[in-house]
């Protein structure tokens, strides 16, 4: 399943921040993280990985039993190969390989160009003082291209250049659905002179990064972040450790599991992933009553909310069989 020598390399781009805020990688536990990032980096390498949990053990170097409990919420990050049965591909890898070849490809012809262009110069130039011809330029034996482990070769386009130092607030933006109307917001970064102050807006990213907020995915427009000027909301960084040690059991994969369990809430590896999982969240949340994890910007609030207001005993049963009387 390796892929041809001329299309491999040996890196690929890793965006922290959008890798942070991926909700299926917060759902992990670390370790599914873990497993997630080996597993992609065999992709990489190889071009896919095999649909089946017990090879992908192998893999990780994890027991088979462990690996039915975790590959639930790992293979949602993957998806099948179209082209080979019983494979998995991911998308954002394959697209990475896709633009790192492209640029490549693209590099190739413009060298090609450039050289042609220089010898015709050269050839069409006059003879030399004494009648003789010009002697023809000797090529240049080219380096072989490549990227580094550090993601620094030129084989990887650098940061495009826009207005001023706008690309470098976008390009630290996390990607994620609000991430749009960059013409307007490079209108409005030139029209406020904010080349000025991208000291501080920058500073201000990198912190909010780290907050609870933003690493949960609740990121507001890059242009409403601009109108508002909210670089100067002031918001201070958070101590090292206090993001995992303020987390309560609802904000966490094993938090939730262990507080099922707690409630007896009942659980299989089927409901490790997808809307199975969603389901017993919410179950898990009914059964511990009232509390902070009743968070209504949670995808889990209204089923939860359904469950406690009183469904019938079938339509309890329908959404995952919890009778809500006993746990309560």
């Amino acid at each position: 399943m390796a892929l041809i020598d001329d299309e491999k390399s040996p890196a690929f781009r890793l965006y922290a921040a959008d890798f942070l805020v991926d909700e299926n990688v917060v759902l992990m536990s670390n370790t599914q993280v873990g497993c997630y990032i080996k597993l992609i980096c065999y992709c990489w390498r190889e071009g896919s990985i095999p649909d089946d949990p017990a090879k992908v053990a192998k893999l990780v170097g994890e027991d088979g039993s462990a690996m039915a409990e975790l590959w639930g919420g790992i293979r949602l990050c993957f998806a099948e190969a179209l082209d080979t049965p019983g494979r998995l591909v991911h998308k954002r890898l394959k697209e990475e390989r896709e633009k790192q070849i492209e640029f490549r490809k693209e590099r190739s012809e413009a060298g090609k160009r450039g050289a042609k262009a220089r010898w015709d110069k050269d050839l069409g130039a006059s003879d030399t003082a004494d009648g003789s011809p010009i002697e023809k330029p000797k090529a240049k034996r080219m380096a072989k291209n490549g990227l580094s482990l550090s993601l620094s070769s030129s084989d990887i386009p650098p940061a495009p250049k826009g207005e001023g130092r706008f690309e470098e607030f976008w390009a630290i933006w996390p990607k994620n659905e609000r991430k749009q109307d960059k013409a307007k917001c490079i209108d409005h970064w030139k029209r406020n002179h904010l080349d000025g102050q991208a000291d501080a807006i920058l500073a201000d990213l990198a912190i909010k990064l780290q907050t609870r907020k933003w690493s949960e995915g609740f990121v507001e427009a890059p242009l409403v972040y601009l109108r508002g000027k909210r670089w100067q909301d002031g918001v201070q960084p958070q101590a090292d450790g206090a993001m995992g040690a303020a987390r309560g059991w609802w904000e966490t994969q094993s938090g939730i599991r262990g507080q099922g369990d707690k409630l007896r809430v009942p659980y299989s590896a089927s409901m490790a992933s997808g809307g199975a999982w969603l389901k017993y969240v919410a179950r898990v949340w009914v059964a511990a009553g009232d509390g902070p994890h009743w968070d209504e910007h949670s995808a889990v609030y209204p089923v939860a909310q359904s469950m406690r207001n009183g469904l019938s005993g079938g339509a309890a049963a329908m959404l995952g069989g919890l009778d809500l009387r006993a746990a309560t």
